[in-house]
């Protein structure tokens, strides 16, 4: 099942890793899973025509009182998974819990457990394609705490590469003072943080469809990782592996006035030039344009850029790894593809222990 037909490796003999992807470990889907756990998942068949089987792919889960969107099926089947990475010429996915499965409207002594069933059921996942996945968890945002906590077992204990963290509508905000001990915890264990959206910035006008994913998701990251930058996380961890999806929203564009504000606005003296730490941030190179690619490059400082294709999403770009082949740069390109990722992964390319 892990075997490849071809080699598909970066210049210079290099994996080609994918950061920015996401799963749905079917095992979840069986109530066993969650034995135990307050208000544990209910599976319910999509539509009359779909199969109710607890292990049919094409499900939608309630979580809670929340249903999710209905789960497609390349979300779930890791012989799909693996057929599609050869296809795309990827050696190495790191797997992201899908969004959804975040515990949002759940009682509060229920997050943490939750959290533990997924990151448990990611990392079984990993162990099934051994060499050709790698994982990051969750962590529940209830407190500091509670979210340090999970991002040490998750990283120290399951081998994990590090934790995907919903930007706002699950929990305490990320720039919430209790949080300081998650931020200072990620960076200790060298664990990639990958920020991602749940739900598109919360403004009126965002209520047209479809501007929630056309501007709103990539507005929503653009502002947590602003707010990350005006309250000083980012200045009081520059080693944080912190990773920036979706080419970084709208940061690109407006690092430059964020930087030429920033005295006008109040902004707090920093150790570097905010815009300098803007730069230093990593970002994915789903841009869905080869003009912003470029203008990607340019911005960000060297080792930056790492590939992702948001897969199995339509809103992502099965196209991101060819595209980056033919639009960045000699000096660019090695690394985006596949270098830069393994750097930032704190146990390499090792599977996780069973």
């Amino acid at each position: 099942m892990t075997s490849k037909a071809t080699s598909p490796t970066a210049p210079g003999g290099d994996p080609v890793i994918d950061l920015h992807a996401h799963i749905l470990p079917p095992a979840l889907l069986h109530a066993r899973a969650w034995s135990g756990v307050p208000d544990p998942w209910r599976p319910a068949a999509v539509g009359p025509d779909r199969a109710a089987a607890a292990d049919e792919p094409w499900l939608q889960v309630t979580i809670g009182d929340r249903p999710t969107s209905p789960i497609p099926p390349a979300l779930v089947s890791l012989p799909q998974r693996l057929a599609t990475m050869d296809h795309l010429g990827v050696d190495v996915q790191v797997v992201s819990p899908w969004m959804e499965l975040y515990p949002r409207g759940l009682a509060a002594d229920g997050v943490e457990a939750h959290v533990r069933v997924i990151n448990d059921a990611v990392v079984q996942e990993v162990h099934a394609a051994p060499g050709r996945l790698l994982g990051l968890g969750m962590v529940p945002l209830t407190s500091g705490a509670a979210a340090a906590h999970e991002a040490r077992r998750a990283v120290a204990e399951l081998g994990l590469a590090g934790v995907i963290v919903a930007t706002s509508g699950v929990g305490l905000p990320l720039e919430d003072a209790d949080l300081r001990q998650f931020w200072a915890t990620t960076a200790e264990l060298g664990a990639v943080v990958l920020i991602h959206p749940v739900l598109p910035l919360a403004a009126e006008r965002m209520r047209v469809p479809p501007l929630g994913d056309l501007i709103g998701h990539p507005l929503e990251t653009t502002t947590a990782v602003a707010t990350l930058l005006r309250t000083g996380i980012l200045d009081r961890h520059p080693d944080l592996r912190l990773v920036v999806p979706h080419g970084g929203g709208a940061i690109p564009a407006l690092a430059d006035r964020i930087g030429a504000l920033w005295e006008h606005s109040g902004g707090p003296v920093t150790a570097t030039a905010p815009a300098a730490t803007l730069g230093r941030i990593h970002y994915d190179v789903l841009t869905h344009s080869d003009r912003a690619l470029r203008w990607l490059e340019e911005f960000t400082e060297p080792g930056r850029l790492v590939l992702g294709t948001d897969y199995p999403f339509a809103t992502g770009d099965v196209d991101a790894l060819a595209r980056a082949r033919r639009v960045l740069t000699s000096a660019s390109l090695p690394g985006a593809l596949g270098r830069n990722a393994a750097a930032l992964l704190p146990h390499g390319l090792r599977t996780p222990r069973a």
